[in-house]
């Protein structure tokens, strides 16, 4: 099913980034700049391919983080936890702080699972403007916190792995038989080369962000090939194991069983369909928000939500399907008045 709002570009950048996800690599276009070390300066552009890593390629990147962190402290780098030590025993950066630091962090958490419980449209707007000045907040004490500490074989060991990583995913060709670079390559890629690697990296794969998956996973041109191979997905990528399937493959099929799920055994609003923020929020907001939408069918009940607006019954779930009424109508119709005129409605409040 393809959205109503979504335009034909859209789409066939969907079916472009399903197109990358079944091949296992993305097509990258990269640009060096004057100051490159490792590409011709006076190059304008270059292809490349971006391939997609799995359970494999990780592991093997986890044993070279391991191997940049033990090099490190070999060379009388500090532990990130030896500093946070001398730092609180010089008042820098106290345990209190510390724990400060993890309370925000905390309570950041505990906004996002309230957002994911609330009903009105209105209360949710308010919560994510909360949630957006907690992150600010967050941000500002995890630079403060960074910069005390500086340095470490966790910090250095980091910035090997970037090197090494960007490096272990780019090839000449498609058919990722040729690397771009080699291990070595890693040892003299500085701050410009690996900036721009970065920066064609970020483009090639932007399509393959969590919410274009969910979109794609949603959308008719996967579902009809989905459907055939449900009880067995991993044909659709002919992998012969599940933990060859890559990442993004993974992600992909994990959000194509999770939305059918929702679908199957909550029967969301048909406007929820299409969109996956929404189909997320209602199955979290679980037999409340579903119990509030059979409310709403039920021609012989009249209630309302404390704290919504007529406007925001869509938007939570409720409409007029199936049989179902306009519940002000409903009230109006029924001739209940409160003392000031106004139609009295059953109240339900499920926040």
């Amino acid at each position: 099913m393809s959205s109503p709002n979504e335009s034909k570009g859209e789409i066939k950048k969907l079916r472009k980034a399903l197109a990358d996800i079944i091949s296992g690599c993305s097509k990258l276009t990269v640009t060096p700049n004057k100051s490159s070390s490792l590409f011709d300066p006076e190059q304008e552009s270059f292809i490349c391919y971006a391939k997609h890593f799995n359970f494999w390629d990780q592991l093997e990147l986890d044993e070279k983080y391991e191997e940049a962190y033990n090099y490190a402290l070999k060379k009388g780098m500090p532990k990130r936890e030896d500093v946070l030590k001398e730092l609180a025993e010089s008042g820098q950066w106290t345990e209190k702080d510390e724990l400060s630091w993890g309370t925000e962090k905390s309570f950041l958490d505990n906004m996002r699972d309230t957002k994911a419980k609330a009903i009105i449209p209105a209360q949710i707007k308010q919560i994510e403007k909360n949630i957006k000045e907690q992150e600010i907040k967050v941000a500002e004490i995890e630079k403060k916190r960074a910069d005390l500490i500086g340095k470490t074989c966790e910090s250095q060991a980091d910035a090997r792995i970037n090197s090494v990583t960007i490096i272990a995913s780019l090839y000449e060709d498609k058919g990722l038989t040729k690397r771009l670079l080699s291990d070595e390559d890693a040892e003299y890629l500085d701050n410009n080369d690996h900036a721009v690697l970065i920066e064609g990296y970020n483009k090639g794969v932007e399509y393959l962000e969590t919410k274009k998956l969910q979109l794609i996973s949603l959308s008719g041109f996967f579902s009809s090939y989905f459907s055939i191979v449900e009880n067995d997905p991993v044909k659709l990528f002919n992998a012969k194991n599940v933990s060859d399937l890559t990442f993004y493959q993974l992600n992909l099929l994990s959000y194509a069983k999770m939305f059918r799920s929702i679908i199957r055994n909550t029967n969301p609003p048909k406007h929820f369909l299409e969109d996956p923020e929404k189909l997320i929020e209602w199955s979290e907001k679980g037999e409340k928000a579903r119990k509030l939408m059979e409310k709403s069918r039920d021609k012989s009940k009249d209630f309302s939500v404390v704290g919504a607006k007529k406007s925001e019954y869509k938007e939570m779930g409720i409409e007029d399907e199936g049989g179902g009424v306009d519940i002000f109508k409903l009230a109006e119709k029924n001739g209940k008045k409160g003392k000031k005129g106004k139609a009295k409605l059953g109240i339900m409040d499920f926040v």
